[in-house]
């Protein structure tokens, strides 16, 4: 990647008691058969946009007109719902925790950035937005694992927190798993209505 194009994404944080809880469910699932890149759920995030190679310059130009759309939203709530793997059971990739977004307010928010971003060249994810966060990363998993029954008969409590903020991260991936750090936060508007 070029020196000056850092790999970004925006996301938000996940609540204390929803990353504690997701701690506890990765530490059980690590004790069965398969090979998983686990997620470092202490740095973990909701994803809404992959931006990857991202100039200084064009973040500064993009940032205003991103805060200004987080303006229009107040505060909202999400919660655990639900386990999953992408892209499927048989030929699992990614094992994840869903993310209930009764509102509707963090699925608008995110059409709203795509729409920011793709303006400024970026390459959006078209398919459908689930919301999630990631447990880990399939090396080696057999379909029919007990790992897999285990995550995917896990019933996750319905967890809450609420979002105030979105934030504009960079990852720098090392040996050990990616490197978060936060570059922006845009504060929802407190007293305005979604």
């Amino acid at each position: 990647m070029n020196d000056d194009l850092m790999r970004t994404f925006i996301g938000v944080e996940i609540g204390a008691a929803a990353s504690a809880y997701l701690t506890e469910l990765q530490e059980r699932l690590k004790s069965l058969p398969g090979r998983i890149k686990w997620t470092d759920l202490k740095a973990s995030h909701l994803t809404l946009t992959f931006l990857g190679g991202t100039r200084q310059d064009v973040l500064e130009a993009l940032s205003p007109k991103i805060q200004r759309i987080c303006e229009d939203f107040i505060p909202f709530q999400l919660a655990l719902n639900e386990t999953g793997v992408f892209p499927h059971a048989n030929h699992p990739r990614v094992l994840w925790a869903g993310v209930a977004d009764e509102s509707l307010s963090l699925t608008a928010l995110k059409k709203q950035i795509d729409e920011i971003v793709m303006t400024a060249g970026f390459d959006v994810d078209r398919r459908h937005f689930v919301p999630h966060i990631t447990l880990g990363r399939v090396k080696f998993l057999k379909p029919a694992s007990e790992l897999l029954h285990s995550l995917l008969s896990t019933v996750l409590p319905p967890l809450e927190w609420q979002v105030h903020s979105v934030n504009w991260y960079r990852s720098i991936l090392q040996p050990s798993g990616a490197e978060y750090s936060t570059l922006k936060v845009y504060n929802l508007n407190k007293g305005g209505s979604a």
